[in-house]
């Protein structure tokens, strides 16, 4: 039995050595540098960012998209990477700067609408008006009290004409009563009026000054979204013509063409216009900015879009990177469909159309037919590639 069990180790551990030799052999055979989406690198790369995704805690799975897009567009080259790090900074900066602005106007707004409130408070409160309302009430009251007429209608006590005078007296103190009251109530609406007023008053000055706040702050933070965007576009003209233009301006001032090695940034155009649009995003104040830098920097070179788009939207994309997500079999595989139909478009029909076409455009003096045939095919091609 010991022979028998020390067989079918030597047996499995050959098996598992002849395995990796075999697993060895295929990815020596392979090149991890300029991973195309139809390479079987990049399948092998996909597989294991996969199941790494999975196996990881959730709150750390976005970081582990992050190495992998990184490894993904280190593999065109480490230094091509200083562009689209440049590229994520600026647009970082200038989404906070812009929320920076926001907020600044809405915290004076909410100071000064404070302080309005204050002031309103304080001249609605019972000392000014109210107060001589009670004084007079005071009075009138003094004047049509029974200690008064009653009292001298008491002490006199006796003759007619005298308790035709009280009479009289008691008359006139009701009398007096009811302007007093006729006052207290006029004076009463007036001060209701005025408070209403007063506070109709506020009110505007207070949404005045907040429109002109958040006009001033809309100002400063266009200006800012200018200033970054502009950047982020040099970034991408200089990446694509660099060359050409400093050997026309060399040329014009030299009189000599200076010859210069400009990098040329992988994906550029497509993460540059996505960081022009997160930061319109944030100066439109339809998503918030991402504090995180890292975080905004995965949105910007996330792997399967960073070479051929498409140009995503951050409130879109951003939360789906930042979320955990657990492992869906139905999702899996209509994931495997659908990359199933987008290689069957690039494999089999674009790069077969672009043979055609490029032998086409390659002629010296194709027919006119030929040229009609080829535009036509090349927008199949690039549809197929693209889509």
């Amino acid at each position: 039995m010991n022979q028998i069990s020390q067989s079918f180790q030597s047996l499995s551990f050959a098996g598992i050595a002849s395995a990796g030799s075999f697993a060895g052999l295929v990815l020596s055979g392979l090149s991890f540098e300029n991973m195309s989406f139809a390479s079987m690198s990049f399948i092998i790369f996909l597989l294991a960012v996969f199941l790494l995704y999975y196996i990881v805690p959730k709150k750390i799975q976005w970081i582990v998209l992050l190495i992998a897009s990184a490894a993904f567009y280190v593999s065109y080259g480490w230094q091509k990477a200083g562009f689209i790090l440049a590229a994520t900074l600026m647009a970082w900066i200038g989404g906070l700067w812009i929320n920076r602005i926001y907020r600044k106007a809405a915290e004076r707004s909410n100071t000064e609408a404070a302080s309005l409130g204050r002031n309103s408070k304080d001249a609605a409160s019972p000392g000014g008006s109210s107060k001589e309302a009670a004084s007079l009430g005071g009075n009138s009251k003094d004047a049509a009290s029974p200690d008064g007429s009653n009292a001298e209608a008491a002490s006199s006590g006796g003759s007619d004409e005298e308790g035709g005078r009280t009479k009289a007296n008691i008359a006139s103190s009701g009398v007096g009563d009811g302007a007093g009251s006729s006052i207290k109530v006029k004076t009463a609406s007036a001060d209701g009026d005025g408070d209403k007023a007063g506070a109709r008053s506020i009110r505007k000055a207070e949404n005045a000054r907040k429109r002109a706040l958040e006009k001033k702050a809309k100002q400063r933070a266009r200006r800012v979204l200018i200033l970054f965007a502009v950047i982020l576009i040099g970034m991408l003209v200089y990446s694509k013509i660099g060359k050409w233009l400093i050997e026309q301006v060399s040329t014009l001032t030299a009189g000599k063409t200076i010859d210069v090695t400009v990098l040329t940034a992988i994906g550029i155009s497509y993460y540059t216009f996505s960081l022009v649009g997160y930061l319109a995003d944030v100066y439109w104040r339809k998503c918030k900015p991402e504090k995180n830098f890292f975080r905004l920097l995965l949105f910007c070179s996330f792997f399967p879009k960073v070479l051929q788009g498409p140009i995503s939207s951050f409130k879109n994309l951003g939360p789906q990177l930042r979320e955990p997500h657990h492992f869906d079999y139905r999702s899996f595989t209509f994931g495997i469909q659908r990359m199933c139909w987008g290689y069957f478009k690039k494999l089999v029909i674009a790069d077969r159309l672009a043979m055609l076409v490029n032998h086409v455009f390659g002629m010296s003096s194709p027919a006119g037919a030929y040229v009609l045939v080829a535009a036509i095919f090349s927008a199949f091609q690039l549809y197929c590639d693209f889509s």
